[in-house]
């Protein structure tokens, strides 16, 4: 697994050290300090913790209730899975059929709620594919909880509240992180969802990037390279902080397999 890793990560470094070095040696640098891209990773960021933190907890509880009911289970496997695979063109022409100018909610209340291509339109667009991926992740950390647990804790007083505060949240914690680093990766890299609902007006690092590296007018690959590693070293600071938590989080885990 390391040897695999490495092969991919040291030509990939290697190949952005040396367009670092042309670039500077060019004084081409100074284009990935313009505001435009400097706001794309904040927008980057921004959007990919917005959708992380309000996944997470909707996913919780969607994978909560079904491995609660066994009649809920079936379906939420199958909505799930269904919908963390729909994103890209088809999420963004079913979003515009929706919420666009002469969409269903947009005929029905008489004006545009929702503008696709801003902030809060993609933010939604995001959720359609992160909750779904959030929930069908959680299911089986959920089902791996040892149900003795929970009949202790309630020998000892303990209500439903209190033993997930106390028991069930500190097991599942290093599963928690885990998820949403995956999410987190997962929103960051996105493209295809953002490009199809607002174009180039979605300010995000991976539209950038495509724009930069497919522009007829505006092409500079030099300056893509150099916003993909942006992009890979904020993922890979993500990754290692996850990686930190867990390892943090390691003693209160033992209730679950590892």
């Amino acid at each position: 697994m390391a040897v695999s890793l490495l092969m991919v990560a040291v030509p990939f470094v290697w190949r952005s050290f040396e367009t670092a070095v042309d670039c500077i040696h060019q004084s081409g640098c100074g284009a990935l300090f313009e505001p435009l891209y400097l706001r794309s990773v904040v927008n980057t960021l921004v959007i990919s913790s917005a959708s992380t933190l309000i996944a997470l907890p909707l996913g919780l509880l969607a994978a909560y209730s079904a491995c609660r009911s066994a009649r809920l289970d079936s379906w939420v496997s199958v909505i799930s899975t269904l919908g963390a695979n729909f994103a890209g063109v088809p999420l963004a022409l079913a979003f515009v059929l929706i919420f666009g100018v002469q969409g269903f909610v947009t005929t029905i209340i008489g004006h545009q709620a929702l503008e696709p291509a801003g902030f809060a339109g993609l933010l939604l667009a995001y959720l359609c594919f992160q909750w779904p991926l959030c929930t069908s992740l959680l299911i089986d950390p959920l089902r791996q909880l040892d149900p003795h647990l929970k009949d202790a804790a309630a020998s000892l007083g303990a209500g439903p509240k209190r033993y997930w505060m106390r028991v069930g949240l500190p097991l599942l914690m290093p599963s928690l992180i885990e998820v949403a680093m995956l999410l987190f990766a997962n929103a960051a890299a996105a493209y295809a969802t953002p490009f199809a609902l607002a174009g180039t007006r979605a300010n995000l690092l991976s539209v950038q990037i495509s724009t930069l590296v497919s522009g007829d007018l505006f092409a500079d690959p030099r300056l893509a390279s150099l916003l993909s590693f942006v992009l890979f070293v904020i993922l890979t600071l993500v990754l290692l902080l996850g990686r930190w938590s867990r390892a943090s989080l390691a003693p209160t885990s033992q209730g679950l397999p590892k």
